[in-house]
Order: C-alpha cells, then structure tokens, then sequence
C-alpha cells in the first residue's frame, strides 16, 4: 500500500490541530469506545490527574477539546488517562558520529495505524516538532532546545492506572530543555505501559 505523509505547522491551537483532529478522530474513537470497558473515567479524574502530574497541558487540554467541540469522549480521550492498552512494536537506534548525536526511529506497526502527520507547534511559546500520535500526542520528537526523544514498546503488555506515553512525550519536549530535565519529568509521571525511551540532547 502507498502512505502519504504530511507536515503541518500551528503555533496556536487553529487550523492544524483541526486537520489532525478530523483525520485522526474517527478511527480513534473506534478503538477508544470499543476497549474503554463499561465504567469510563471521570472527567474530573481525568482534569485532576492532568492537573496533579503534567499541569503545563491543563489549558490545553481544554483549548483542544473546545477547539473542535469536542464531547466527554473526546476529553476522555485527548486525556490520555488510564486508555485502553496499546499495540506494542516500533525500533530504534541512536549513535554520535562526527557531526553529532544521531537518533533513528522505525515504525514497525501497519501503516494502516500511522497517522502520517509530522505538526509543527508552539503551543506553549516554543518550537515542538514530531510525528503524531493520539493526535494530541507524538511517537517521536524535538523541541527548539535540542532535545529529542524516541520511543519504543518497554516489554510488557501489562497495563495500569496512568497516562498514555505519547502524552507524556508532547510534555516532556514542551517543558524540558535536556535529558536530565527529561529524566526527572518521566520519572514523575505514571506512565500505563512501558516503554523504552531513547532521549538525545545538544550535549550527545
């Protein structure tokens, strides 16, 4: 099959976040409504855990799910607390050579689940760049500070209470400058799968 991808820019929460909303939605909301199980989270939860672990994102919360009208599914959703458990796959590779530190990610699931959006945004008043995912959410990414993270399935399928990775990812990049900065920010947010995180910074 042929995959188009794209790029998108948005330094405010307009047109883009729209075109990646109404691409990414309906399918989503497939997975989402038919895993979620029979008790879905409180929105209050769901504010307040957003608000607890990663409060740089409660605004934007509220301007993603308002920008698009969304509805408590959306929120619920655009949350990333506590989803359905994820597919699991993806490979990576990370090397200084000398130029500089080098960081290769492979999407090794269908190409059927890839969103195919590289966004641009500045939602936070600096440049964060990545591959969508969750719509929200990235897979992959760097900020203007030179920060890069990639991620990879952990190991276990096993799931719990906690935010879905690639929320975490978009906090990470919008709010960290470095890796020891990275470090502390995953280390304080429960994550609900694991994951191998590989991080590169200006200093390798």
């Amino acid at each position: 099959m042929n995959l188009t991808f794209r790029s998108l820019s948005d330094d405010q929460i307009g047109p883009a976040w729209h075109a990646v909303f109404d691409h990414g939605w309906s399918g989503w909301r497939e997975w989402y409504l038919t895993r979620r199980g029979p008790d879905p989270v409180p929105l209050e939860v769901c504010r307040r855990m957003l608000r607890r672990h990663m409060p740089g994102l409660e605004r934007s919360w509220d301007n993603w799910v308002s920008a698009v009208d969304g509805d408590d599914d959306v929120a619920r959703f655009l949350s990333f607390w506590s989803p359905p458990r994820y597919l699991v796959n993806c490979s990576q590779i990370a090397f200084v050579d000398d130029q500089g530190p080098v960081l290769i990610r492979n999407y090794d699931l269908d190409p059927r689940l890839n969103e195919a959006t590289l966004l641009k945004t500045a939602w936070h008043g600096h440049d964060v760049i990545g591959m969508v995912e969750g719509m929200a959410g990235l897979s992959d990414g760097m900020n203007r500070a030179g920060l890069a993270l990639s991620l990879t399935f952990g190991g276990r399928v096993e799931h719990q209470t906690g935010f879905g990775i690639p929320l975490i990812m978009r906090y990470v990049l919008e709010t960290c400058r470095d890796i020891q900065d990275a470090i502390a920010a995953f280390r304080s947010i429960p994550s609900h799968m694991s994951y191998n995180i590989t991080m590169i910074d200006r200093t390798g």
